[in-house]
């Protein structure tokens, strides 16, 4: 069996200095920003997949419980929707930013 020598043991041992700070901090501060607006998107994306078993369900019974097609023109109208807009968004940022609310609609 052989045993490895870890390089940056000293690393554990020395004190901060502004890079650790400047790495630990920034990693602190996206994680803030970036797990709050992913767990939004899971929660869009999980109330879209409710209307998706209702298709799913009125396809396969056959029956008009269900109002499918407005079901499937709300998922296939908002999504579509979002990722446009998000595109428009990093490709054109400065008129994004200044569009009013009737045309980002």
């Amino acid at each position: 069996m052989t045993t490895t020598v870890d390089p940056y043991a000293d690393w554990y041992h020395q004190p901060l200095d502004g890079d650790d700070i400047l790495a630990g901090g920034s990693l602190i501060f996206l994680t803030l920003i970036f797990v709050p607006l992913y767990l939004l998107v899971v929660a869009v994306f999980v109330s879209a997949e409710k209307y998706a078993l209702l298709n799913g369900v009125a396809i396969l019974t056959k029956s008009r419980i269900f109002y499918i097609d407005y079901t499937w023109f709300a998922c296939c109208f908002h999504l579509p929707l979002i990722a446009w807009s998000r595109l428009l968004a990093i490709f054109a940022p400065h008129s994004f930013r200044l569009q009013t609310r009737r045309t980002s609609t």
